[in-house]
């Protein structure tokens, strides 16, 4: 039976040095964390469907590092730091329950499993949780090197599960396969140095959708399930814009998440006004903003 943080006392899961403040969370402990983000829905779904993922992940042989990491006092508060190696960056995940941030803080300034010379990649933080955590970044002397604000939107599956699915008579969907990068990631606005990479792991565990053309079988437009099990990297090629495509795609694969139980979410650029209006006419809703930030690392 997996130890549960709970049922223990808490002494348990405090290290033994008085350097340490984090405790690196078991992984048959992970579901357990996953469901403190019910608490407050849909406030909390990206860490849910992030643990989720790296938890389905792991089952389906992925050798990623991930860690989620509590300070000393448990998890109850929804306060965490999860660090995994899925991209060329680590990325680096927070999120709490507390309104001023207060545990996050004192992690951040006394951790010592916390490695900035790593230049982590902070990934979809709540903005009313940077707004804590900034002065606390200063304090550490880390420097920025571009930031990203964005929205995260959401839609229940009771909602996608009403989804119609008409394909146009010229295309037809189909799953992507890890050949298909090859076109994605040339296209991709966000493409870096190892993005195929990242691309290809997320069709390989998660899987994706494309429209092709039925006249030579070339991919017109794609959506992925990043690895918060959200929506990502949609896109369509220039000269298929504007034919209903992304729509298409968004609601094939948000119904057949909805028909695994899945809510769906997705994260969208702020300055992306196609975008957020293409998912706010499916009836998507805007949760909270959160940013990106890539920090300055010594490698």
């Amino acid at each position: 039976m997996a130890t549960s943080i709970h049922n223990h006392h808490i002494n348990d899961y405090i290290p033994n040095s008085d350097e340490e403040i984090l405790v690196d969370i078991p992984e048959e402990e992970w579901p357990k964390v996953r469901d403190v983000y019910k608490r407050e829905w849909p406030y909390g779904i990206y860490p849910y469907y992030t643990i989720e993922n790296f938890i389905k992940w792991k089952m389906k042989g992925c050798t990623d590092q991930f860690n989620i990491y509590c300070p000393k006092g448990g998890y109850e508060d929804g306060t965490t730091i999860m660090v995994s190696s899925t991209d060329t960056t680590p990325n680096i995940h927070v999120f709490t329950y507390e309104k001023d941030c207060k545990r996050l803080k004192e992690a951040f300034l006394k951790s010592k499993l916390l490695k900035w010379s790593l230049g982590y990649f902070f990934y979809a933080v709540h903005e009313d949780h940077w707004f804590h955590l900034k002065e606390t970044i200063t304090k550490l002397g880390i420097e920025s090197e571009f930031d990203i604000l964005s929205g995260y939107h959401w839609i229940s599956k009771e909602k996608a599960l009403q989804f119609n699915i008409e394909c146009p008579s010229e295309v037809y969907l189909a799953p992507l396969k890890e050949e298909d990068v090859s076109v994605i990631d040339e296209v991709w606005p966000h493409k870096y140095p190892g993005s195929d990479i990242y691309l290809k792991k997320l069709i390989h565990f998660n899987g994706g959708l494309g429209v092709f053309s039925k006249a030579d079988d070339s991919l017109c437009s794609w959506i992925l399930k990043n690895h918060l099990l959200g929506l990502g990297v949609l896109q369509t090629i220039d000269r298929h814009r504007k034919k209903g495509y992304a729509k298409l795609l968004i609601k094939a694969i948000a119904k057949s998440m909805a028909e695994e139980g899945i809510d769906i979410h997705t994260c969208i650029v702020r300055h992306n006004l196609v975008s957020q209006n293409i998912f706010k006419n499916l009836g998507f809703n805007h949760v909270d903003n959160i940013m990106f930030r890539k920090i300055k690392g010594d490698m």
